[in-house]
């Protein structure tokens, strides 16, 4: 899991609201737990997600993205892994 402010188009398996929130699913690759995301769940990914940007916008502002990494172990946990820019 990571926060930005755009989403990459090239990646993206799927997507959801949570609490008004957009995330999405980028998929995994590891292989490992792919019990602890529903992917029929998602909402399947077309051409774009109405009102975000994606990585081919063209963006005109100066930002750092606060980079936050996590692992999640089960449905309810999880764990910070990487924090920094």
């Amino acid at each position: 899991m990571g926060t930005d402010f755009f989403y990459r188009k090239n990646k993206i398996k799927g997507y959801a609201f949570v609490n008004g929130r957009l995330i999405v699913y980028n998929g995994n690759d590891s292989d490992r737990k792919q019990y602890l995301v529903d992917t029929t769940k998602l909402i399947q990914f077309v051409d774009t997600i109405p009102g975000f940007w994606s990585d081919d916008t063209d963006i005109h502002m100066d930002y750092e993205v606060l980079r936050r990494e996590f692992v999640i172990h089960g449905k309810d946990s999880l764990t910070l892994t990487n924090l920094g820019y």
